[in-house]
Formats: C-alpha cells, structure tokens, sequence
C-alpha cells in the first residue's frame, strides 16, 4: 500500500494535514489488499480524481486569505460554487469538498497553506439542580440573570412555553430555517437548564437564571451531530452580533475527541476568539471517563471553562478526566449532570426513542455534562448582572475560587463543585 500516490502524499505533506485526515486518506486505501496488482494503478486515478473529502482549509493569516481562495478557485474551476460550503473569514480559511488530486495539488502549489483540517463531525455530549449549586437562595434578592443574554450553540430549540419570552434570536446552520425547532431535543433541554421560567412546572423545574435572555445557534441535526465548519461559524456568527444582542455567555454542550494540540484545533481557536471578544465560553468536558485524558475538543481550550459532571458525594463515573493532549489540568469545574430534568421537546429524536426519560407532557430527564454546562452557563448569567464591567476572565477566577471541593484529584474535579451564593458573594466584596 506503500506505493500508491496518496499514501506517498501523506508522508510528503503530513505535517499539513490534520491527523484525522491523514487517517481519512490511508484508510480510503485499504480496500485495495483486494484488488488484484493489474488493476491497483488504475484504481489509485480514479481514487484520486472522484473521491471526495470534506475539508476545512486554513490560509497563513489574513493576509494571504483572498490570495488562497482564488488559488482554490483556479484548482476547482466551474465547480467551485458547487463544492464550496461555507467562507470561514475569521480563521483565514473556508470549508470545501475537495478531491484527493486536489488535496494534494493544494499542498505542493500553494505556499498559503497553514493546515488542512477533515470536517468532522461534532456532537452532543449526553449521558433538583438549583439548591444544590445554591442558586435558589438568589432569586430573593433579585439576582435572576436579568439584562444576560446566553447563546446556545446546539440542535436548535423548541417554542416551549417556559421559554417563549426568553428567546430573542435565533440562527439555523443546519436547515437555514427563520424560526426556532428543535429536531433532537437536546437544544430544548440544555436551554431550560439556562433560562426555563418554571411556569409549567410551578417553579420546581426553573432554569439557574429565568430572566437571562437566550440566542439560540443550531449547528447540530436531528441525530445531534454535525459539521465541524458549521460549529466555527455559529461559534463566530455569535461574536459577529454580540453587540446585537448582548451576549455575554456562550454555552457549548458539544464535542468530539481531542487529537490535535489546542494551538492546531480549529475549533478551540474559534472558542479562545469568541473569549478574546469579551463572550465566556462554557464548554462540555465530554462523556468518556473514568478514562484519564479524555477531555474532548473544545474543552482542551485553556481559556474556555471546561465543566465536568458532578453526583452527590464525587464526580460522576461517566465525566471526562484530564489532562488534556497537552498536559494541562482540566475539568476546571463540576455540576450536577445525573438525572437533569429540564424541558422537553415534543415530536423531538430524543422525545421519539427516549419515551422512558418524559417527565409528564412538559419536561424529560437527561445525564451527561451536556446538563452541567448549561447550568455552569446559566450561573454566568447571575454572576454577569451581579457584575456587569467583569470580564470573561474575571468571572472564571471568581468562579473557580468559591468552588466547594471533594479533594480529589484536579485532573477529576478541577477546583471542585460550582457554588452559586459564594460566587455572588465574593462579587460584591469586590464592589465590581
């Protein structure tokens, strides 16, 4: 297998390609052991020319962006319109479906090139919260999330009516629909964790912060995956109105396995753009511990706050444990994320085949740290309008040092569990 062209390509421009793409390409090959010698060339052109691939390709800075792009034109000639999925200005790059010779014609001719990336698929992160984060002890005082608007990139979400007066936008990557939906339930149940009124409920199933106001980016299908590009572009559409709307948090119960270092995942460099812009980024630590070194992507990121699940007495066995690719000691938080109940999406994926989890015709119940991230979010939220001027950065440390902890290990717990009260507390000796 050694011999044929693309397998030579990988060796010769590997350090251009992510790994997930060069497995791509190797692995479109293994068929080959079947074919007999005669007709292995043969079958290596036609290879090349007609199998595609999904990439996201990354110019050198900004600088050489336009210059890429026609480049990219030339290569692809009239059907450019056609394979070109989506612009991706802010990271210097676009998402296209290129063809092997094309891949590799991209890798010995343009000296633009920074890294050519397989649009992969993200994906949710699934497996009576308020008193035990101490938020009930808040809404007294008037401390509600009022005046914060939190984006929710994720399925979409239903017009529930717990959330109706909540949701002031909405942006479909998937469907390219005008009104809110949620396809998979996923979307509507992290959004209640947020900002749900209660009112169906009497109040026991209340969002951490009920009068946060929420934008809703659906970049995940019906199944609850979706593509890479789609997750940078919601992730930038945010940043592109945050002013609009007013957002200051970002959450993000999505993800998938982390092979790259941050510093070459597309992904986290859109996550550590939307912070720079002053948006908190809160991200899922994923599903797949106890294992160590599971953290997903973009929850490797070192400025996102990456959350891990939380039970009773410890971590639960399900949350992702650190450290990241790159050695850094991740989660940084926990919160409850076992037996969530939160609202429910009728006619929904989930609602479809997860009849077992419906609580009544209103909510559903759901495990995961998909559930912890949006009640990390939604405490954000408090903590936003406790501190308006506060930075991203300030609403971390401040988060971080009031955790209360189990003493575990750090790369299990991080700083421990989140803590609403003393949060807020620490906010206002700080006159903020």
């Amino acid at each position: 297998m050694n011999g044929f062209s693309m397998i030579q390509a990988v060796r010769t421009h590997g350090h251009l390609m992510d790994r997930r793409l060069k497995r791509r390409m190797v692995r479109m090959y293994q068929p080959m052991r079947w074919i007999p010698c005669l007709f292995q060339h043969w079958m290596d052109a036609l290879l090349r020319r007609r199998k595609n691939v999904e990439v996201i390709v990354q110019f050198q800075g900004s600088a050489n962006y336009n210059q890429g792009i026609r480049l990219l034109q030339a290569y692809t000639g009239k059907r450019w319109r056609k394979q070109l999925k989506r612009l991706l200005p802010t990271m210097a790059g676009c998402a296209v479906k290129l063809s092997m010779k094309e891949i590799e014609a991209l890798c010995i001719h343009c000296h633009y090139i920074k890294k050519i990336y397989l649009d992969r698929d993200m994906s949710v992160l699934l497996e009576r919260t308020a008193k035990s984060v101490k938020v009930d002890q808040l809404y007294p005082q008037g401390v509600t999330g009022k005046g914060v608007t939190v984006a929710v990139l994720d399925t979409g979400v239903s017009p529930h009516e717990d959330l109706t007066s909540r949701i002031i936008g909405f942006k479909d990557f998937v469907k390219h629909r005008l009104t809110p939906y949620d396809d998979n339930g996923h979307g509507t149940h992290c959004a209640g964790c947020i900002a749900s009124e209660g009112g169906t409920s009497e109040g026991r199933y209340r969002g951490m912060a009920p009068e946060a106001s929420l934008v809703v980016v659906k970049v995940l299908n019906r199944f609850g995956s979706g593509a890479l590009s789609d997750v940078i572009s919601g992730i930038d559409w945010c940043v592109q109105h945050k002013n609009v709307y007013g957002i200051r948090v970002l959450s993000m119960s999505l993800g998938g396995r982390a092979l790259e270092v941050p510093e070459e995942d597309p992904v986290v460099q859109a996550v550590e753009r939307a912070w720079r812009a002053g948006i908190m980024v809160i991200v899922a630590a994923g599903n797949d511990g106890p294992d160590i070194g599971t953290i997903a992507s973009p929850g490797i990121s070192a400025a996102a706050m990456t959350v891990g699940a939380s039970v009773t007495d410890g971590v639960a066995t399900f949350s992702s444990r650190g450290p990241t690719v790159n050695g850094d000691v991740k989660p940084d938080i926990l919160a409850p994320g076992v037996n969530i109940i939160s609202l429910r999406a009728p006619g929904s994926w989930q609602d479809k085949f997860g009849r077992k989890h419906r609580q009544g015709g209103h909510h559903f119940i759901s495990s995961g740290t998909s559930m912890s991230t949006p009640i990390v979010a939604g405490i954000a939220a408090l903590l936003f309008q406790q501190a308006p001027h506060a930075t991203p950065d300030d609403i971390k440390t401040v988060m971080l040092a009031t955790c209360d902890s189990f003493h575990l290990d750090q790369t299990s717990e991080g700083a421990g569990v989140i803590n609403a009260e003393k949060a807020i507390e620490l906010l206002r000796e700080k006159e903020w």
